[in-house]
């Protein structure tokens, strides 16, 4: 701020004046003159030195609105005093003195302005004509602080004080003052860092007519804000890469304090600001719309940056499917001809695979008869991942189970007791599954991950699980980048028995290395556990007019699963 004066001339303002009456003096006023007011000329000019010049902010009376005085001066009797228009008055024959004035010589937000005549005589019978030259009397104070420098004060005022009394008086305006005398102004105020700050300025032996112009111009910093990273942009966050004093392009001895209380924000719209916070060392600003594009600028009170970036975030997509009330797609493999013959099919849930068509596999080529496609098939084929009723929130969920087949032929009636016997003595056990990704029935392998174009910082679940004898299930998420890396996954999430739908949310860890790298594919992955044996599983009695379990099952622990739903705000 610099704290020097500048003169500055005023717009020179001419209004008003009155004309003469033609009043013929009759013979009865013997002993009376008339004073004639010829005309009055008004000039509210203030002058000053410099080439700079400032509008008036004020209007100049018009001869209408003057107080006239007129005092006699052998007496010292003011025989008139009054405002308004004056044209002409009758006196005694003596010698007087005509003044004209406007305002008061105070500090104030009125102009004085001033007018004498020398002395007149009126003689018995005569008509004197005067005129009158009316001219600002006064000083003019004009503070003249900038808008941008003001934006930095949360509360401000700016004062005049002549050593006795103090006023406050508006920026950008013209304040009147007696000439003559030794004037000193002050800004104060607490600026938006919270400072307490004081200015003042002196004004010596103001004089007449002049307009003392406080001209306090900002010398303020100037900074840019830093490139963005495409990469620090997430759905509903962004990581800011914050400024270094490599970033101040002027008052480098303000560095530190414009670092230490800079201001990060982004907007959708121009108006809306959203700021910036810390967290453990980071700078995010959060809240933000996934899909919309913002702009984001650098703040130092009112300061901005020279530059601001435009960023468009991410979507925020959903898996497909994920709360499951999509209608199964089933392939029928084999059977469903004659009374003892019973259906087999292979059960695709739309978004997700799983382990079905390992379990199915060898259905397509049974034959009758003691092959088992009747109804001894489920015991040696069916669908371990299948949907269910048996919802948290919706109409369906997803029932992932792990299940023993028959490897042998079936032939013969079997009594239910011997389901079981059979088939744990000669049969094969598979942990159910549901994932994202693809699935190789003949080597029995999955290749995870799908096209999934956001980064989620979460995904939470629905899961109910009746485990065999210490067996868990098993959840994780991994998220991929274009070139198969993996960039962050969650932990491993095993439970033990859980008899009623819980809620559980997995946080996505994102590899340091990898913090900027754009998600391409995603993978979820649901097991039914890890215990294969059969021994520590049990028969399930099935209906025979039920589907998919139209017979008897040799099952081990069932994990069901409903409303996956993956989630973006900043955690």
């Amino acid at each position: 701020m610099r704290n020097g004066m500048r003169y500055i001339f005023i717009l020179c303002l001419f209004l008003g004046f009155t004309s003469c009456q033609e009043d013929v003096l009759q013979p009865s006023y013997k002993g009376k003159g008339r004073l004639v007011l010829k005309d009055v000329d008004i000039s509210a000019e203030a002058s000053a030195e410099t080439v700079t010049r400032a509008t008036s902010t004020f209007t100049a009376p018009t001869a209408s609105e003057l107080t006239y005085k007129v005092t006699d001066t052998q007496t010292g009797e003011v025989v008139y005093n009054q405002p308004g228009e004056f044209t002409s008055l009758v006196l005694d024959e003596g010698f007087y003195r005509l003044e004209a004035s406007y305002g008061t010589e105070n500090m104030g937000i009125v102009p004085y302005l001033y007018a004498a005549t020398e002395e007149f005589q009126i003689t018995t019978a005569t008509e004197t004509a005067k005129s009158l030259s009316v001219k600002l009397s006064c000083a003019i104070v004009h503070p003249a602080i900038a808008d941008n420098l003001l934006e930095h004060y949360d509360t401000y005022k700016i004062e005049i004080s002549d050593g006795t009394s103090i006023q406050e008086i508006p920026n950008n305006a013209d304040f009147f003052v007696p000439a003559g005398k030794d004037y000193t102004l002050t800004l104060s105020g607490t600026n938006t860092l919270n400072e307490a700050k004081s200015n003042s300025w002196e004004l010596k032996d103001v004089l007449v007519a002049n307009r003392y112009t406080l001209n306090c111009n900002p010398d303020l910093p100037s900074f840019t804000l830093p490139e963005q990273m495409e990469g620090d942009v997430w759905s509903t966050f962004i990581y800011i890469t914050p400024m270094t004093a490599a970033n101040m392009s002027s008052k480098p001895e303000m560095t530190e304090k414009v670092l230490a209380n800079i201001v990060y924000e982004a907007s959708a719209d121009g108006i809306n600001w959203i700021q910036a916070i810390n967290d453990n060392g980071k700078t995010v600003i959060k809240g933000l719309v996934a899909n919309n594009r913002y702009t984001i600028r650098s703040r130092f009170g009112s300061i901005i940056c020279t530059n601001s970036q435009q960023v468009t975030m991410e979507s925020a997509e959903q898996l497909e499917n994920g709360n499951f009330e999509s209608v199964w797609n089933k392939k029928k493999i084999n059977g469903g001809n004659g009374s003892w013959s019973r259906p087999l099919y292979c059960y695709y849930l739309p978004g997700w695979n799983t382990r079905n068509e390992r379990t199915t596999k060898g259905g397509e080529n049974a034959t009758g008869g003691g092959t088992g496609v009747g109804y001894g098939v489920w015991w040696r084929w069916c669908s371990g991942t299948v949907p269910t009723a048996d919802s948290s929130k919706d109409a369906n969920a997803v029932e992932i189970s792990t299940l023993a087949f028959y490897n042998k032929k079936v032939s013969g009636l079997w009594s239910r007791d011997e389901v079981y016997t059979y088939t744990r003595d000669n049969g094969t056990a598979y942990a159910g599954y549901l994932f994202t990704g693809t699935f190789d029935k003949n080597t029995d392998t999955y290749t995870l991950g799908i096209q999934h174009e956001s980064r989620p910082t979460s995904i939470s679940f629905d899961y109910k699980y009746s485990p065999v004898i210490n067996d868990k299930c098993l959840a994780y998420a991994k998220v991929y980048n274009a070139d198969k890396k993996e960039i962050a996954s969650t932990i491993e999430f095993n439970s033990s028995g859980q008899e009623e739908y819980t809620a559980q949310t997995l946080k996505f860890e994102y590899n340091k290395e990898h913090m900027q790298s754009k998600a391409k594919y995603i993978t979820v992955f649901f097991q039914s556990g890890y215990d294969t044996t059969i021994s520590n599983m049990h028969r399930e009695n099935g209906d025979y007019g039920s589907s998919p379990f139209g017979e008897d099952r040799v099952v081990g622990s069932v994990l069901k699963i409903d409303n996956v739903v993956l989630n973006y705000d900043y955690e």
